[in-house]
């Protein structure tokens, strides 16, 4: 599997929609990617984009702290009621490539968000197929991501306050 590409619609830094580039054909041998960069540009962002796409309400139940300030005041602004928050996760997978599609809408009067939807794109049609037996056919766990996707302040804490169980 390549993760391509991350789109990002409304979620945390990202006004509008951002497009994030995550694999270059031209370094296929070269398959690991890294996040890197100051703090405050949106590395944890990109990460929990990830995660929310993947495993929705599983990965954060209260989705709504992730919706863009700007999304919502310009909403109010223009009198309108709900902003929508999208992360497009595109990959490449036995030859086709795929657009994982997570969105909610969230309620500015009244403080509220909907339930999150999960589509699945290939060749511009959904999946035939419940999307979520395709997540879990091809997808590892919400507890094992914790291992490809993870916060090094937060990992360095999990090691320090688990010294007997971590490798060093």
């Amino acid at each position: 599997m390549i993760i391509k590409k991350l789109i990002l619609k409304n979620f945390k830094p990202y006004f509008n929609q951002c497009e994030i580039e995550l694999f270059d054909p031209s370094r296929r041998e070269q398959n690991l990617t890294l996040n890197v960069g100051p703090t405050n540009n949106g590395k944890t962002s990109i990460s929990e984009g990830i995660m929310w796409c993947l495993f929705g309400e599983e990965y954060k139940s209260n989705w709504s702290e992730f919706v863009n300030n700007l999304s919502k005041e310009t909403e109010i602004e223009k009198k309108g009621r709900e902003v929508n928050m999208s992360v497009t996760l595109e990959i490449s997978l036995g030859g086709n490539t795929f657009s994982i599609i997570r969105s909610g809408d969230y309620d500015i009067k009244n403080d509220r968000q909907s339930k999150t939807s999960l589509s699945i794109i290939n060749k511009g049609s959904p999946i035939e197929g419940d999307p979520e037996e395709f997540m879990n056919e091809n997808f590892v766990t919400l507890s094992l991501m914790g291992y490809f996707i993870f916060d090094a302040e937060k990992i360095l804490k999990y090691f320090e306050e688990n010294q007997e169980k971590a490798i060093k």
